[in-house]
């Protein structure tokens, strides 16, 4: 059964030494990334926003105008809703507009003032134009309000702040032009007919007095006079109604052309609005509007409380016909929201629908009166007959100019007083400081950014390629021991760290430089690296109680690792402690512990494999007292073989026969099969770590092997911990032999 070497998660602790040991990458990191968003805010070209803001209000009628010119457009006092306002928004961001406000730049300041008309190719089409400034502009409704933003960015303050406003004046101009549409439609008719009731209110003076210089005729009697001031009053009264329902018909016309132009297909439909409730009210009204005539005809006067009455009894029914008819129009209309755009202008016209057709019940009724009068009329003689028809003419002509004087003046006053339904609420000023870019927000975005990329790349370091860094990880490890932990060896001179990179490794270094470096144990016996040593001496010793550790192998799971001065410094603590020691250099493809110990080359354990000399011979004294070394020769073709063979078994039992401990440096287990041969043979194998370097999964490959081949025992060495620097659990134990081995 495989053990089980699966990653396990790492504590809060080893993550904060996992952000330690990666500091100066995510410091790079963190660094480039602010500066990035440093550069970036002051080579971006300013971006500002001017604002304007408009109100939608909606346009009551003027206080004492008629009914007739009360031209309040299609939005009612108190009605307005989101919709309404989507609208409006909807017609800010519309095509047309944008044209309109582009013709105004351009009539305004021209062409060469404003970078919106520039271009690498020249003069941009309309149509580009338009889609620019469509682009630089937003429009924004303010909450629970009835105001409208207008925000357009540009390049320089003075361009964001014209655009906006220029975009402001043209909406408020177009709503201007739309309200006195209507008015104008009535006052160009109130015009037309002025001109023809003049003319003939001049024929019919003229033909009143020829007729009397010719007949002898001064006056008519007082019964006919009677009758002829009855017959004028009410074909007086008979003309107003029909001018008020031209203008009301052609007000409705203005509105339905208004409805036209933003949804043809409703048009037709809302003419069409009926139901039978619908036409039992109107036919009330027409029955009401007879009575009412009647009342005239009989003398009752507009005060008169039957003529009260049966004005209420009017305006009551008319309201209920209107709210009636919006009711079917809402159901009957064809989509699910045909009215979500227009729907005030609907109501509208609605209404003007209903004003027409009770209008006409009006002019109806009242031609029925003035043909009553007029029959009587025909009574008389020839010649008062003639007479009274001509003062009849006359007086109906005068009463109707004065009215249509009266409602002329009206519609004048009505035109230049309307306003429109949006007023410019703040015109917007040169900002004094962009909006893009946010210096200071970037800089904090980049802090932030640089903060989680360093992390990132902290833990994606971690998960890519995870390597061992704590005790804890290889004390994880199933069925292998942790026999200690070597801090990171320093330079006695300047204390500066020396952690080797593999290219340090392969270089040439001085032998005496090495020597120093390496074999602390024997130059610096109380430093804190010393006691590491001597620590994983104790450990070895005891390892076996009732089977003695005395043959090691010392390898690693990949080159580069502090195996060989691991080994050397063992060598020499085992020695110190009194056990007679043998070191073997079985590393036959790069051997390093001749150099490491400072002593020449010469016949080593090749020539021993091979024959050529005794183990005798090739055994050399070191300057440590119980401390021998066997090197290891000529390096040959097949070092796996003849690790492998019954000689090196021959000569390991030969060995540990004459010294208490023989200690092998071999190569490393992932590289060649070498450390996976001598493993069978010896009593420990023991796999050195680098803490920083040997990766998770090439230190459960490299035992998984040893496993394979039946090593006997095995053990871990985690070399080069970093202790200063970072407070972990090493702190205290570092801090304790520092303190002694500076005392002494």
């Amino acid at each position: 059964m495989q053990p089980d070497f699966s990653v396990r998660e790492r504590t809060f602790e080893e993550y904060a030494r996992l952000l330690y040991r990666s500091r100066w990458g995510a410091a790079a990191i963190f660094c480039a990334v602010v500066a990035s968003s440093i550069i970036f805010s002051l080579v971006v070209r300013p971006v500002y926003e001017g604002h304007s803001a408009v109100i939608i209000e909606p346009r009551a009628g003027k206080g004492g105008l008629s009914s007739v010119l009360d031209v309040s457009g299609y939005i009612e006092p108190g009605s307005f809703n989101i919709s309404v306002i989507n609208n409006q928004v909807e017609i800010l961001k519309s095509y047309s507009l944008a044209e309109r406000s582009l013709e105004r730049l351009k009539e305004l300041y021209g062409i060469e003032k404003i970078s919106l008309f520039y271009s690498k190719k020249g003069v941009p089409s309309q149509h580009v134009l338009v889609k620019r400034l469509q682009a630089m502009t937003a429009i924004v409704p303010v909450r629970d309000t009835d105001i409208i933003e207008i925000r357009v960015r540009a390049h320089s303050p003075w361009e964001a702040a014209t655009i906006a406003n220029v975009v402001a004046t043209s909406y408020t101009e177009e709503s201007v032009a739309d309200a006195r549409a209507e008015v104008r439609d009535v006052k160009a008719f109130l015009q037309e007919q002025l001109s023809m009731v003049k003319e003939r209110l001049a024929g019919s003076e003229d033909r009143l007095k020829d007729y009397q210089e010719k007949e002898k005729v001064a006056s008519l009697s007082d019964e006919t006079t009677s009758l002829v001031d009855k017959l004028a009053y009410f074909g007086g009264l008979y003309n107003e109604a029909q001018v008020d329902l031209e203008t009301a018909q052609r007000r409705l016309n203005a509105l339905r052309q208004q409805l036209a132009e933003q949804q043809g297909s409703l048009v037709d439909q809302v003419a069409q609005v009926s139901s039978p409730v619908i036409s039992q009210l109107r036919g009330e009204i027409a029955n009401l509007e007879a009575m009412r005539s009647k009342y005239l005809a009989q003398g009752y006067g507009e005060n008169h409380e039957k003529m009260v009455e049966i004005e209420k009894r009017i305006g009551e029914t008319r309201g209920k016909l209107l709210e009636t008819a919006k009711d079917v129009a809402s159901r009957q209309l064809a989509t699910a929201d045909p009215l979500a755009f227009s729907q005030g202008l609907v109501d509208k016209i609605l209404d003007l629908q209903i004003e027409v057709e009770t209008m006409a019940s009006r002019v109806n009724s009242l031609k029925s009166v003035a043909d009553t009068y007029e029959k009587q009329l025909e009574q008389l003689p020839e010649k008062s007959l003639q007479l009274a028809r001509l003062e009849r003419a006359a007086k109906v002509d005068e009463n109707v100019l004065t009215m249509l004087m009266e409602k002329y003046e009206e519609s004048r006053i009505t035109e230049a007083g309307e306003a429109g339904s949006v007023r410019i609420i703040d015109m917007a000023r040169e900002p004094d400081v962009p909006v893009r870019p946010r210096k200071k927000l970037n800089v904090l975005i980049g802090c932030v950014l640089g903060l989680l990329l360093s992390f990132g790349y902290t833990l994606a370091r971690d998960r890519v390629g995870r390597t061992i860094t704590d005790v804890e990880e290889v004390e994880a490890l199933p069925g292998v021991s942790l026999l200690g932990w070597i801090p990171v060896i320093k330079n006695r001179h300047s204390g500066r760290r020396r952690r080797r990179s593999p290219q340090e490794v392969t270089r040439t270094v001085d032998p005496a430089t090495d020597v120093e470096r390496r074999l602390l144990v024997y130059l610096e016996p109380h430093s804190p690296v010393s006691e590491s040593y001597r620590a994983l001496r104790t450990n070895i010793r005891f390892l076996g109680v009732d089977e003695p550790v005395k043959a090691v192998v010392i390898s690693s799971p990949g080159p580069s690792e502090g195996k060989s001065t691991t080994v050397a410094n063992l060598a020499i603590t085992l020695a110190q402690a009194g056990a007679k020691t043998l070191l073997v250099d079985s590393d036959l493809r790069k051997p390093t512990l001749d150099a490491i110990l400072g002593i020449r080359k010469g016949s080593g354990l090749t020539e021993i494999l091979t024959g050529v000399c005794t183990v005798e011979d090739c055994i050399a004294q070191t300057e440590v007292e119980n401390l021998s070394i066997i090197r290891s020769g000529t390096l040959p073709p097949n070092p796996s073989e003849m690790l492998g063979s019954e000689m090196m078994k021959k000569v390991v039992r030969s060995l540990l026969e004459s010294y208490d401990y023989v200690l092998f440096d071999s190569p490393p287990v992932l590289a060649v099969t070498d450390a996976a041969v001598l493993s069978a043979v010896v009593d420990l194998t023991v796999l050195v770590v680098r803490s920083g370097r040997t990766r998770w999964i090439s230190l459960a490959r490299a035992i998984t092997l040893l496993r394979n081949v039946h090593a006997k025992r095995l053990g871990t060495v985690l070399n080069a911990v970093e202790i200063e620097g970072f407070r972990g659990h090493y702190h205290d134990y570092y801090g304790y032999y520092k303190q002694r081995s500076t005392k002494t």
